[in-house]
């Protein structure tokens, strides 16, 4: 019997209540499953502090560890009937504790952070939640088996912090490790390189891993339960009667993630798309309408010229390359791209015109870019600045470049709010359209597009 791949995120895990739900939800489901779970809700972002912090000072590392292990222990106290089943996952946890602070004080004792123990400390809070929810369903009279990706074979390509998985190699290990007996339960957000090094596939990216084994193990869905009703045809936090979508294609879903939507991780479609593996999206605050997801993601629309979705952010930024002819003379962006690929830093988008090369990056990384680019001191380049204040907007849908009408109603929304669009991209992708506006006039564009499209 074919497996289904679960994945449950940080934010289906807030409380001590959240492990009895998902205990609930798994018995929903009558074939084997392989649960992939992120760590409890904020202690990520916590050890991600505390490991910055940990090169000079160790006081935030104690306080950390003694507060978290207090928390999960009195999880396991409260929650957990049967005593033995708590005194094994306490001395489970001690032990990934002592751990971290093993690594955390070596961090402090050098004052600084290699890669390898940086990967190796952020995946704690996965191992953990692995452990409390095999516990719950212990206690609930279910057997489970928990499976270490270091020790399951999730191989990856060795990259510190944006890994990606080696599939076929892992699939030689991965097919024959789940039990169809027992509940599998894998820590997401990291793999392990042919060298043995833990790396992470970047933040979010649980759904990447839930995506990588269920393309491994040619799951029969992969279902990921949100805290969401799915995907929408804009944020309905900007527009409250957004109306929800039950279909997408693969990229339509790819492109929503890359252009702002946080509902899922960008990557999660790679793997899965090429075996044609559905991703299903349940909300875990309605669990009883399970097996109907709200949103499913497939081979849809392949014939259909229809737009899907708006989305929107403010996490791009752009550095301007200016001077006379930058934009035709040879080389001057393969510099600069090369530049940036060295210092690990990713180009999102290009646009380049007579005098200027306009280079669309992730805000938070706009001015070290800027200062690698000045360091190349590149022949013809007179000034390079860099903008922030920007919000970048994208409409989704299978085939829309190729649907005439559909961007000048795009565009006259826009216009007609006397907004005004600073960069427009066309053509990249042949299911989005984005263009950049400022942020103050974002949710006013939204708006108006929302209202011209889907009314």
């Amino acid at each position: 019997m074919a497996f289904r791949v679960l994945k449950f995120g940080g934010s289906n895990i807030r409380s001590p209540e959240d492990y009895h739900k998902i205990v609930d939800v798994v018995a929903r489901y009558k074939q084997p499953v392989v649960l992939v779970v992120s760590a409890h809700y904020a202690f990520t972002n916590q050890l991600d502090e505390v490991i910055r912090a940990a090169k000079t000072n160790n006081y935030w590392l104690n306080s950390f560890i003694k507060n978290w292990h207090a928390f999960f222990s009195d999880i396991l106290k409260t929650q957990i009937k049967n005593s033995e089943f708590t005194e094994e996952a306490l001395k489970n946890i001690g032990e990934i504790f002592r751990n971290l602070k093993k690594q955390l004080l070596g961090i402090n004792y050098i004052g600084d952070i290699p890669e390898f123990i940086y990967d190796n400390a952020l995946c704690t809070g996965e191992k953990i939640t692995a452990l409390l929810l095999s516990t719950f369903f212990q206690d609930y009279g279910k057997a489970t088996k928990i499976h270490f990706p270091e020790n399951a074979g999730l191989i990856t390509d060795g990259i510190f912090n944006n890994a990606s998985v080696e599939i076929e190699q892992s699939r030689e290990y991965l097919a024959k490790t789940f039990r169809e007996d027992a509940i599998n339960i894998v820590p997401g957000f990291y793999g392990v390189s042919t060298q043995g090094n833990i790396t992470l596939f970047g933040r979010g990216g649980t759904d990447y891993s839930a995506a990588s084994i269920a393309a491994c193990i040619e799951a029969e869905s992969l279902d990921l339960w949100k805290d969401v009703c799915g995907f929408r045809t804009a944020n309905p936090k900007i527009i409250p009667e957004s109306e929800p979508i039950q279909e997408l294609s693969y990229q339509e879903a790819a492109e929503l993630s890359y252009f702002g939507s946080e509902i899922i991780h960008p990557r999660t479609t790679d793997p899965v798309s090429d075996r044609n593996i559905a991703i299903q999206m349940f909300d875990i605050r309605a669990p009883e309408k399970y097996p109907t997801p709200d949103t499913i993601i497939g081979n849809f629309h392949q014939n259909e010229y229809k737009l899907r979705s708006i989305t929107q952010s403010q996490n791009f930024g752009i550095v301007k390359l200016s001077g006379a002819g930058v934009g035709i003379k040879p080389g001057i962006l393969a510099y600069a791209s090369t530049a940036l690929h060295a210092g690990g830093i990713n180009i999102k988008s290009v646009q380049t015109s007579q005098t200027s090369i306009n280079i669309l990056l992730d805000k938070q990384e706009l001015a070290t870019a800027k200062n690698i680019i000045e360091e190349k001191d590149i022949h013809g380049v007179k000034e390079i600045s860099m903008e922030s204040g920007i919000s970048l907007i994208a409409a989704v849908g299978q085939g829309i470049i190729h649907k005439p009408g559909i961007a000048s109603r795009v565009f006259n929304a826009i216009a007609e709010k006397g907004i005004n669009i600073r960069m427009i991209f066309f053509g990249a992708s042949p299911v989005a359209i984005y263009f950049i506006v400022s942020e103050e006039d974002m949710e006013n564009a939204i708006k108006s597009l929302h209202q011209a499209l889907f009314r």
